[in-house]
């Protein structure tokens, strides 16, 4: 399945969902939020319930749309910071990562994320954004380079020195080793 025909399947899916006069019953994605909701009183928000709600719906989360921000202006500095297209960085590199971040900002930001707190398929579809259109478009913009070239010269150079230590080096190639990112990842996502 090709990207563009993963959006478009998400997309269907969503329209699906927040179709108008649709009911909303409370449902709760991860264990004890129902739980912790009643014990601390806090009022919980409503989920939109049409069209014109859900188009005001978007979540400002700073500890969300904060970081968004950040990564993407340390990017965009990183990539025309002089003006124009950088040396080394490939347009479609750019168009890789610019969809991540798109993908990023939809799942988190967008009316989807409220429709994932009242729905458990909007919260998978969250999920799925994230897992499979976001995460991989991220890693296929290579967006190291273009990001160290976004800060200061001394912390970039202070990040190398740092990247050559003995310690660092064995680190990331045990990282690398694929039984070993299969076991970390087994290992997370069963505490999780």
């Amino acid at each position: 399945m090709t990207v563009r025909r993963a959006l478009v399947t998400s997309g269907l899916l969503l329209a699906l969902l927040v179709a108008p006069g649709i009911q909303v019953t409370r449902a709760h994605a991860h264990p004890g939020e129902a739980h912790a909701i009643e014990e601390s009183g806090a009022p919980s928000r409503e989920a939109p319930r049409n069209w014109h709600e859900l188009a005001r719906a978007w979540e400002f989360d700073p500890g969300v749309v904060i970081p968004l921000l950040l990564t993407g202006a340390l990017y965009v500095r990183g990539v025309w910071g002089g003006g124009g297209l950088r040396r080394g960085v490939r347009r479609r590199e750019v168009a890789f990562f610019t969809g991540g971040w798109i993908a990023l900002v939809v799942a988190l930001v967008s009316p989807l994320h409220p429709w994932g707190e009242a729905l458990f398929s909007a919260h998978m579809t969250q999920h799925e954004i994230l897992m499979l259109v976001a995460a991989p478009l991220l890693v296929l913009g290579s967006p190291l380079a273009p990001t160290l070239r976004a800060l200061p010269r001394a912390w970039t150079l202070a990040l190398a020195r740092g990247s050559r230590t003995r310690w660092w080096t064995r680190l990331v190639q045990t990282l690398r080793n694929p039984m070993v990112a299969w076991a970390i990842h087994g290992v997370v996502l069963w505490g999780w």
